[in-house]
């Protein structure tokens, strides 16, 4: 249901259409937008807007996606020059492949792999599955079902290392951002390596990516608030009220437009505010239990 969602999270406003509050919309909304005659050019703009943002590439007509031939081969696993892609159609190949062996490489060669397949397909105008973003590190963590996946490694190896990592995950200190993820699934890589715990994976255990990034939705665009991130959808719901009450009058001219806030501005302003504005501003939110 979008009927409780703000105007801010439609490109076309006034209509309330093309949703773009998520990357997965903002990509939805511009595969509709260019099928559909008379789509007025500020609501494309707005879409783009919104998938730069969340980086992701647009997607193309379909004629676009049967081009002959790269200019230039990629390949999927480049450290052994394998799995090529020569075309648009070898991407899904290529994903099928690195799925069906995922047992057989390396946490980080199937990453990268899965990293190489999404901008392949993104550049495409194609999709990849669900497994391959969460393999990629693309995809949200559940930090309780991360800590718990960690304390399974503990219990296997009575190792109390595991019970320590748990904690931290839970904690203050754990992981708020992308950056924190990828550093926390290389730690597990290197433990589960440490006590052979590999043999696990897909029966006991989830590997390290998907133990870390634990879900299967998309990760959204996130804004640095100094010590913490919170995402871009969150701070888009708020009222201009808010943000001028607790940031000034001056500071919400500048995240809205006609009375609105607008996602594309709030990326831009937020993250050059003070520290202590945008510390304030992120206390706020949190009580406020947007």
């Amino acid at each position: 249901m979008s009927s409780g969602l703000p105007n801010t999270c439609f490109a076309d406003t006034a209509n309330r259409k093309y949703r773009i509050d998520s990357p997965a919309n903002a990509y939805e909304s511009m595969s509709y937008a260019i099928k559909t005659a008379g789509v007025e050019p500020h609501v494309i703009g707005r879409i783009s807007k919104a998938l730069d943002l969340y980086g992701v590439a647009a997607p193309v007509p379909e004629l676009a996606k049967e081009a002959a031939a790269f200019e230039e081969v990629v390949y999927v696993l480049p450290e052994y020059n394998k799995l090529p892609v020569k075309t648009a159609s070898d991407i899904k190949l290529a994903e099928d492949a690195v799925l069906r062996n995922k047992s057989k490489l390396k946490t980080a060669t199937l990453a990268n792999a899965c990293n190489i397949l999404v901008k392949l397909a993104g550049k495409n105008g194609l999709e990849v599955s669900s497994e391959t973003m969460q393999l990629a590190g693309l995809t949200q963590c559940d930090v309780e079902k991360t800590a718990s996946w960690i304390e399974a490694r503990g219990n296997i190896t009575s190792n109390r290392t595991f019970y320590k990592l748990a904690d931290r995950v839970r904690g203050p200190r754990g992981p708020k951002s992308r950056a924190d993820l990828v550093k926390l699934s290389s730690a597990v890589d290197q433990l589960d390596r440490k006590f052979g715990l590999e043999v696990h994976y897909n029966k006991k255990l989830p590997d390290p990516l998907q133990t870390v990034f634990s879900t299967k939705v998309a990760m959204s665009s996130m804004v640095d608030m100094g010590s913490c991130t919170i995402p871009l959808s969150t701070l888009s719901k708020l009222p201009e009220s808010f943000y001028s009450d607790i940031l000034g009058e001056d500071v919400a001219d500048e995240i809205c437009k006609d009375g609105v806030v607008d996602a594309g501005l709030l990326a831009e302003v937020v993250p050059t505010l003070p520290n202590d504005m945008k510390e304030l501003l992120a206390s706020k939110i949190k009580e406020s239990g947007v």
